[in-house]
């Protein structure tokens, strides 16, 4: 071989090993690999020898879905804290998403010190799902103290945990069991999907509020369409708290449907509707929705025979249960958090990582996911950044920017405002002037979301204005229906300066782009190839 030609060889190896660097090849590793994705499920060893084909066939479903492990594990269990000690080592050694408890497996139990909101005992598989903290326990065994590690992002749990217990013990379970394990096959097997449509009865809303019934329902109704990825004639309001209102909702129960909402009084064995509905209802309406969201006290108490929640989840066509194992003072918008992610494909467990609730349970299966009817009709974002620097700024003055977000999904781009904000930075004496779940401001920053139509593009407007001088910085999460990008989190930073400069706010990404590092490596690297050949030509003649 000449001289010349292994020259331009050895260049060009050498330039393929500095691409290679530059842009590694990623290498899918398999599925008994540390690294993999794992699903662990607990079942109790008397269930599970009724059960065994079925939970085989859920195991199998489950990883046909996701491209996950799936490890089965049925024994006796001392107590919650062994739980979560098996749970931990998983997590330690796999890449562990998340734990379905089937059948009788022991939860942990919370003393009333953790928080003066509740008034005794009460169950919660909290310390399922974060592995990570630390906590302290009374006399009695029961925890009354809690320790969350600070996380980098938004979430606030390490897993998802879901329970898939019948309400009752007799003989029937086992056939409630067999039932649910067979639509949650058929569900994921046909991906018969639910109408898209949703029912909301804010019973404790209209209680308190002193609005006319049609004025009151016209504002909720505009409000859910608003924060959710459901058209407003999908959407059902109930607004009577009468008798008539109960009776209503019953009947609109029955309907097959993605999503019920239900904010009322609960005990673990009942919802306050004007007067009580008890199991005998739910019953007998045999509900046809896929998932429930009960903002009812103490319905998830699935250690209680007969537990709501439980007769929502084995009655009719459920599939997944959002509810509360003890008394909590929840919002009426808690469920706005995980509309727009589920509409994107969110898959239920994951929509809950960001909860901040002690007693949120999820009865059912978390790994399930709301498939729509219109499988491609999505929206589909393209963002040029998501870092902010506004400089300096003048005390009690604004500066604002815009970020051009173009939507080219063939659905509507909705853009919400999320109460998760973390690394706040705030210089000293700064008071903050409102902070609230679905508000549109942090202060001082203040986001004005815009709502983008398919191949649209619209602005999302942030502004900037300081209490007092200093230095200031927030990440900020929102909500998106983008399966893409269903949490999207900014980073903002700015400075309370007396008096400051005229000049334009700055992205970070931006500047980042602009940096030469990457370009001038690849100018290098073509201009070595070029003089190199252009050698070989001159020897050549």
């Amino acid at each position: 071989m000449r001289k010349d030609t292994k020259q331009v060889l050895f260049l060009i190896l050498f330039i393929m090993s500095i691409i290679g660097v530059l842009f590694p090849t990623q290498i899918v590793t398999s599925l008994d690999d540390a690294s993999s994705a794992l699903v662990v499920i607990l079942v109790d060893p008397t269930t599970y020898a009724e059960v065994t084909s079925e939970i085989t066939r859920f195991s199998e479903d489950i990883t046909n879905d996701m491209n996950a492990q799936v490890i089965v594990e049925t024994r006796e269990w001392t107590d919650g804290f062994a739980v979560r000690d098996f749970l931990i080592d998983k997590y330690q050694k796999y890449h562990l998403l998340g734990a379905i408890l089937i059948g009788d497996i022991p939860t942990i139990w919370f003393s009333p010190e953790i928080s003066f909101i509740y008034d005794g005992v009460f169950p919660s598989d909290y310390l399922f799902w974060d592995l990570q903290c630390t906590y302290a326990v009374d006399a009695q065994g029961h925890v009354n103290q809690i320790s969350p590690v600070q996380r980098p992002d938004f979430l606030k749990r390490d897993i998802w945990v879901g329970r898939i217990k019948p309400p009752t013990i007799s003989t029937d379970d086992i056939s409630l069991l067999k039932n649910y394990f067979e639509r949650n096959h058929e569900y994921r097997t046909q991906k018969s999907p639910y109408d898209e449509s949703i029912l909301y009865y804010p019973f404790i809303t209209i209680e308190q509020s002193s609005s006319p019934s049609n004025t009151l329902q016209q504002s909720i109704q505009q409000e859910v369409s608003k924060y959710t990825a459901y058209a407003s004639d999908d959407i059902t309001i109930v607004s009577s708290i009468d008798t008539t209102g109960k009776d209503l909702y019953l009947a609109e129960l029955s309907k097959q449907r993605e999503w019920v909402v239900i904010y009322a009084h609960g005990t673990p064995t009942s919802q306050d509707l004007a007067v009580p509905i008890y199991r005998y209802q739910i019953q007998s309406a045999q509900p046809g929705a896929m998932c429930y969201s009960l903002l009812s006290c103490s319905n998830g108490n699935f250690t209680r025979d007969n537990y709501l929640g439980g007769w929502y989840l084995f009655e009719g066509e459920g599939l997944v249960v959002y509810a509360f194992t003890a008394q909590t003072q929840m919002s009426n918008v808690h469920w706005y958090y995980y509309a727009l992610p589920l509409s994107a494909g969110v898959r239920f467990g994951e929509a809950a990582l960001h909860d901040q609730y002690l007693t949120l349970t999820i009865l059912g299966d978390p790994t399930l996911q709301m498939r729509r009817t219109s499988v491609n009709d999505f929206s589909e974002t393209v963002i040029d950044h998501t870092s902010m620097t506004f400089g300096d700024v003048t005390v009690n003055e604004s500066k604002t920017v815009t970020i051009p977000i173009k939507n080219i999904g063939s659905s509507s781009f909705i853009l919400c405002s999320y109460y998760s904000y973390k690394n706040c930075t705030y210089p000293p004496g700064h008071i903050t002037q409102g902070i609230g779940g679905m508000s549109s401001f942090v202060d001082p920053f203040i986001l004005s979301v815009p709502h983008i139509e398919p191949q649209s593009t619209a602005d999302l407007t942030i502004s900037f204005r300081p209490r007092v001088i200093g230095k200031y910085a927030i990440n900020w999460t929102l909500l998106t229906n983008d399966p893409q990008y269903p949490y999207l989190t900014f980073y903002l930073t700015g400075n309370g300066v007396i008096s400051a400069p005229d000049e334009e706010p700055s992205s970070e990404d931006q500047q980042s782009d602009e940096s030469p590092g990457l370009s001038f490596i690849i100018v290098i690297i073509v201009f070595l190839l070029v003089i190199s050949l252009y050698g070989v030509k001159l020897r050549k003649k």
